[in-house]
């Protein structure tokens, strides 16, 4: 039998970033209370420390965080970063108008990516977004201006809706890279002459490329990463869908595991999320070398 971490694994640089920056803040400003406006990447692991640490994580949805803010925080004691999928317009104007020190975390594709919109709604453009409804970054896109529509078939059935020739075409950053061509190329049959964006980020993308092009004896592949991560679960998907005669689970750490399951199985990959902690991703393939009784190997 044997076992492999596929590489890479661990935090991308944009979480690392993001985390680094949390800890960045506690030491700049150590009499001031820190808090962020939701999880500042999509893993419990990382929340669960940060709450350790006394850093307070605010999850409400939408703008009812600012009722909460409105409630609790005040300017002259209270830091606030906003998370690394990013944030709505009307959070931030609040922040500033009432004159809080803020932090963005935002993730260097996410933030490149918002700028390329906002710069084709001033040029006049509309926008069609593809992206999960309930996901931050789709959150703080709509959010940027009535011009931004969310992709459905309400769009594709209806002639009145987008009245740009060349509207701009993005996407949430952390979508099954293959996927979202079938999305692509039916927007591009409705409106010929629209421009794709294509920014899947180039992280994710390689950890699904990476599952796709396993060699054909991997019998099982293990997902590490939280539920609510969006590009954990794409590399799920990712492993039901080009290898469906393998034994695929996606798990948030070794609790999930069945081990009777795994037994007969002769190469076993673990891959991870973006978001999921390295010591997360080692504690899985030392659960598995030593339960499955084996001279297994790994690669950390």
């Amino acid at each position: 039998m044997k076992i492999e971490i596929l590489e890479p694994y661990g935090f991308c640089p944009g979480v690392q970033r993001a985390i680094s920056l949390v800890y960045e803040t506690k030491e700049k400003y150590p009499d001031k209370k820190i808090h962020i406006l939701g999880q500042i990447v999509h893993n419990t692991f990382v929340s669960n420390n940060l709450d350790i640490d006394n850093i307070d994580v605010s999850n409400y949805p939408g703008d009812l965080v600012i009722d909460y803010i409105d409630q609790h925080f005040n300017p002259s004691e209270d830091i606030i970063l906003y998370p690394a999928h990013g944030h709505t317009t009307s959070v931030e104007k609040y922040l500033k108008k009432k004159g809080y020190t803020t932090i963005d975390t935002q993730c260097n594709v996410v933030k490149t990516n918002f700028k390329k919109i906002e710069k084709e709604l001033k040029s006049g453009h509309q926008v069609i977004w593809i992206g999960h409804e309930n996901h931050a970054e789709t959150k703080a896109v709509m959010s940027l201006s009535n011009e931004v529509y969310q992709y459905g078939e309400y769009l594709l059935n209806n002639d009145y809706i987008i009245t740009d020739k060349a509207p701009y075409i993005a996407n949430q950053s952390s979508l099954n890279a293959l996927q979202i061509e079938e999305d692509y190329q039916k927007l591009l049959e409705k409106y010929p002459d629209a421009r794709v964006q294509r920014e899947v980020c180039p992280i994710v993308k390689e950890r699904q490329d990476n599952i796709r092009n396993l060699p054909s004896d991997v019998d099982a592949i293990i997902v590490v990463g939280d539920t609510n991560s969006s590009n954990t679960s794409r590399l799920y998907e990712v492993a039901q869908s080009s290898h469906p005669d393998c034994y695929s689970i996606m798990v948030s750490n070794s609790e999930g595991i069945n081990i009777n399951a795994l037994k007969d199985k002769e190469h076993i990959v673990i891959t991870s999320g973006a978001a999921t902690p390295e010591e997360v991703v080692q504690e899985v393939y030392r659960y598995l070398a030593s339960n499955l009784y084996t001279n297994s190997y790994g690669s950390y």
